[in-house]
C-alpha cells in the first residue's frame, strides 16, 4: 500500500512537470521574438559591429526559423522546468531525510538557484559579448584590407553558438556550487583555503583560459570575475560561520 502510494505521488509530480514545461513552452513560444531578441542582443550590440553594414541573419532551409523558435523555446523551458523539478525531488525524498541532510540539500538548492542567476547574467553581459568580440575582429580585418570576404550570419549556427556557450556558464554555477558546498562542510576550511589558495587562483584562470577565446584580454577579466565571485563567496561563508558560532 505504501509502495503504491509513492507510485501515485511520482505519477502526480511527472504529470505537473509535464504540464508545467508544456505550458511554459507554449509561453516562451508566443514571445517567440522577443525571445530571440533577447538572444541576439548581447553580441550585436558590441561597439565593433558599428564598423560594418548591413549586419543580417540568413536561413538556408525553408523549417530553419520554425526550428530556431522551437528550439529557442525548449532553451527556456528546459531552463526554468530544472528549478521547478529539483523542487518536487526535494518535497518528494524530504520525509525520508533527517534535519541535517534537509538543510544540506536546501543549502544546495538555493546556491544553486541564486548560481544560475549569476550564471545567466554572466553569460549575457560578459561571455557572449567577448566570445563574439573576439571571432569578430577577424572580420574587422577582413573588411580593413578591403578582401572580397563577406560575414553571413546563419540563425541556426548562431543559437548553437549560444547554446553552446549557455553550457559553459551552466558549467561555471555547478563548479561554483560544488566548491561553496564543500567548504562550507569541512573543519578548518579557512586554514585549507589560506594553504591551497595558490593552486584555487590558478584552477580558476585555467577555467577561464579553457572556455574563453585565446584573447589574453578576455582571460584575465574572466578571470578576475572569477575570482570576485569566488571572494564573494568566502566573504558570505565567514559571515555564516559568525552566525552558527553565535547561535550556538
Amino acid at each position: 500500500m505504501i509502495l503504491l502510494n509513492y507510485i501515485l505521488e511520482i505519477k502526480n509530480r511527472i504529470i505537473l512537470l509535464l504540464f508545467t514545461w508544456s505550458t511554459v513552452f507554449l509561453i516562451c513560444y508566443r514571445y517567440k521574438e522577443i525571445m530571440l531578441y533577447i538572444i541576439i542582443k548581447p553580441s550585436f550590440s558590441n561597439n565593433i559591429l558599428s564598423n560594418v553594414n548591413n549586419i543580417y541573419f540568413i536561413t538556408t532551409n525553408i523549417t530553419e526559423i520554425f526550428n530556431t523558435y522551437i528550439n529557442i523555446a525548449n532553451i527556456f523551458s528546459n531552463k526554468i522546468c530544472l528549478l521547478f523539478f529539483l523542487m518536487h525531488f526535494i518535497i518528494f525524498i524530504k520525509k525520508g531525510l533527517y534535519q541535517n541532510e534537509i538543510n544540506i540539500i536546501k543549502k544546495i538548492f538555493i546556491t544553486y538557484t541564486i548560481l544560475s542567476f549569476f550564471s545567466i547574467i554572466l553569460l549575457y553581459h560578459v561571455i557572449v559579448p567577448l566570445s563574439w568580440n573576439f571571432f569578430f575582429n577577424f572580420q574587422e580585418i577582413v573588411f580593413n584590407n578591403q578582401l572580397n570576404v563577406y560575414f553571413e550570419s546563419k540563425l541556426s549556427e548562431y543559437l548553437t553558438f549560444y547554446k553552446n556557450l549557455l553550457k559553459i556558464s551552466n558549467l561555471l554555477c555547478q563548479i561554483f556550487t560544488c566548491i561553496f558546498i564543500f567548504i562550507s562542510h569541512i573543519k578548518n576550511y579557512l586554514k585549507i583555503v589560506k594553504k591551497y589558495k595558490k593552486f584555487l587562483f590558478f584552477f580558476l584562470f585555467l577555467i577561464a583560459t579553457l572556455i574563453t577565446p585565446p584573447d589574453v584580454f578576455s582571460q584575465i577579466l574572466l578571470g578576475g570575475i572569477l575570482l570576485i565571485i569566488y571572494e564573494i563567496f568566502f566573504l558570505i561563508l565567514l559571515y555564516l560561520n559568525y552566525i552558527n558560532k553565535a547561535n550556538h
